[in-house]
């Protein structure tokens, strides 16, 4: 009996996860509807004030102002990275996506353990921890 009701408390618990990720998802994607709204507000006003020829407008709610600053744009990895070193700054500069190098060494670790290479190792990498993660998958809520 007690199995029972601990297997119907964790059937309730992940119903209303499940109701709460579909609510995250929606907020999500009401999140990103507001964010394109706002974005085509702020380039009308860019082309407004383009058009007067203003550079900032008092608008009595807070001030704009109309900035064009160069966007760096990276062509050539091997060489900003040789720049960077050359002048000490590219541990300063470089980041590495967490997730993605996470993902890489797992698919690499999935790898050796196929070649059943048992000296396996990434340099620069190592397993700081493992972590407990739960995978929520089919969302139904049709039956609420």
């Amino acid at each position: 009996m007690t199995q029972e009701i601990n297997l119907s408390e964790l059937q309730e618990a992940c119903k209303k996860m499940f109701i709460q990720k579909a609510k995250v998802a929606k907020m999500k994607e009401l999140k990103t509807i507001e964010e394109k709204i706002f974005s085509d507000m702020e380039n009308g006003i860019i082309d407004m004030l383009e058009h007067h020829n203003l550079k900032t407008f008092d608008t009595g709610f807070g001030k704009v102002t109309r900035t064009n600053k160069p966007y760096a744009k990276i062509t050539d990895k091997d060489a900003l990275g040789k720049f960077l070193k050359e002048r000490g700054i590219f541990e300063d500069l470089i980041t590495f996506n967490a997730a993605k190098m996470n993902s890489f060494y797992n698919e690499e670790m999935d790898r050796a353990k196929e070649n059943m290479d048992l000296d396996f190792k990434v340099d620069g990498m190592e397993i700081s921890s493992n972590r407990v993660k739960l995978s929520v998958r089919n969302i139904d809520l049709s039956n609420q």
